[in-house]
């Protein structure tokens, strides 16, 4: 049969549904492509355009938080050495200390020696130490005035001296002491020895 007698043969009907085919078949493989419409997608829909994605937005490094000031403790101040203030006041008056007693060691019975202090002014201002000497046997408990003593007047620092002869009749320890000091002393009134003949 040629391709008169066929296309006589085949009714009009089916030709013109021939006609709808999208071409993706071959003339020659008896019409086995999709004869359907294609359903058209989403970008068929916008017109035929792909929408650009939604840009993601750059992150931006954070600024560095900047340290909170902290309030220096306040420096104490410096001590400063006040000046010694100046004494422009009275000076303290005159006051005494014994430095020594000026009395023999021993002496013998009858012999004339002298005992007496030496005094110094220990105060501000000139003075005149006035003090009472008591004596006593040392055998005997019993004190007694010897001598009132004066010396001076003494300037501050100054040293004075007083000194009264005496001589004792017996053998004795002598003691003497001066009232209203801490201050005593003793010595010795010895036989006198028997030279030989």
């Amino acid at each position: 049969m040629n391709r008169r007698q066929f296309l006589a043969a085949v009714p009009a009907s089916l030709l013109l549904a021939g006609c709808g085919n999208d071409g993706s078949g071959t003339s020659g493989d008896g019409g086995g492509g999709d004869n359907s419409t294609p359903t058209p997608g989403p970008a068929d829909q916008s017109g035929g355009e792909t929408p650009s994605p939604t840009p993601e937005p750059t992150p931006t490094d954070s600024p560095t938080p900047e340290p909170t000031p902290t309030d220096s403790p306040t420096p104490n101040p410096t001590p400063t050495n006040s000046p010694t203030p100046i004494d422009t006041g009275t000076p303290e008056p005159a006051q005494f200390e014994v430095v020594e007693w000026l009395v023999p060691d021993s002496v013998k019975v009858d012999e004339m020696h002298s005992y007496g202090l030496k005094i110094r002014n220990t105060g501000g201002q000139a003075g005149t130490f006035v003090g009472e000497l008591e004596v006593s046997r040392k055998q005997l408990d019993e004190w007694r005035e010897s001598a009132t003593l004066n010396i001076g007047p003494l300037e501050p620092g100054e040293t004075g001296t007083e000194e009264r002869p005496f001589a004792y009749s017996e053998p004795m320890t002598v003691q003497f002491r001066l009232t209203d000091f801490d201050a005593q002393t003793t010595y010795e009134v010895v036989r006198p020895t028997m030279e030989s003949p």
